[in-house]
């Protein structure tokens, strides 16, 4: 396989990685790369063997930009946005265009592969990517079981999986798993051996996960699905404002009692609580920086007590005592 990213606007070469030309089978190449200019800074690590490439990067564009991936070969790709606007993935070859969704991850059959991947401007894009060849799958799944009754296993192994058509939230087991994998591999001594297992454990936990039905949003309705994933990216842009079920559901054009039931079903949790969640996520975040007041406003608290209260219920201290914490770390 050989695996490139090329920046169009900026006629910038970001990567390009020759699996098949690597001397050395069997061991793990690691690669840090660094580019800023005026309005765009990326910061990108790669990882690979001669059969499988893992990649990190992170955007700050302050303008939109145009990332052309191409991959030569036989290959699954496993990717996820973890921060970022939606970008729009163009399969140069087939013409197709998708969104693809912050919290959702993709995963994709595809051989010699062209992408045109378009990112709004926003203050940070960040995804993780691997590539798998098909080779690599087949000869270490070979003799198991468990695959051939694995609905997303054989989904992405049977040859004719376009872009966007196994994709489901990153259930919190699979995304530690995503964040194990880009922590670590750069990190041990072990890194190939590490990275095999990781990917192993990924499917046999998406596997577990579906076989406890704990994917079972995948039989919706593909137009509610695609308004339930709207939801989620307005409340995560919004959230701060508390929208209501009201508002969310004249946004998405979904009625109030099919949002709140399917939102809950795609994503385990009310939308009172995921809203309650992201707040408190950024004020942690908001702590390092601004005072409690100061906090409780920002986040749409018309009640400093209403918010130290909510605080401690979510982190079991109050903002005074882990904004110490911080500063004695």
């Amino acid at each position: 396989m050989r695996i490139t990213s090329y920046l169009k606007n900026e006629q910038l070469n970001l990567f390009d990685v020759d699996l098949d030309s690597l001397k050395t089978k069997g061991k793990l190449y690691t690669k840090n790369l660094h580019f800023k200019e005026k309005g765009l800074t990326i910061d990108s690590q790669l990882a690979y063997s001669d059969q499988l490439c893992l990649i990190n990067t992170s955007f700050y564009n302050h303008q939109e930009i145009e990332d052309v991936f191409t991959i030569e070969g036989e290959y699954i790709r496993i990717g996820c946005i973890t921060r970022g606007s939606n970008p729009l993935i163009t399969d140069l070859s087939a013409i197709d265009t998708v969104e693809s969704y912050p919290g959702f991850l993709n995963l994709v059959y595809g051989k010699n592969s062209r992408l045109s991947i378009t990112m709004p401007k926003s203050n940070q894009t960040h995804y993780i990517t691997m590539v798998i060849s098909i080779k690599y799958l087949e000869e270490r799944f070979a003799h198991e079981k468990w695959p051939k009754k694995s609905r997303f296993f054989k989904a992405i192994t049977s040859r004719h999986k376009p872009e966007g058509e196994v994709n489901f939230k990153v259930i919190f087991p699979l995304h530690q798993i995503l964040l194990d994998m880009v922590s670590k591999a750069w990190k041990i001594e072990e890194r190939l051996d590490f990275l095999e297992l990781k990917i192993r454990e990924f499917l046999l936990t998406l596997y577990c996960y579906e076989q406890e039905n704990q994917l079972a949003y995948s039989e919706l309705n593909p137009e509610v699905l695609d308004k339930i994933k709207k939801a989620h990216y307005y409340l995560e842009t919004n959230f701060r404002k508390t929208p209501t079920i009201k508002e969310i559901s004249r946004h998405v054009l979904l009625n109030e009692l099919q949002l709140k039931q399917n939102f809950k079903n795609v994503y385990g949790t009310t939308i009172r609580s995921f809203i309650i969640d992201l707040k408190m996520k950024e004020a942690l975040h908001l702590l390092k920086e601004h005072k409690t007041n100061e906090i409780a406003s920002m986040l749409g608290y018309k009640s400093l007590s209403h918010f130290i209260t909510s605080f401690k219920k979510h982190y079991g201290s109050s903002p005074k005592q882990i904004s110490k914490r911080q500063l004695n770390v």
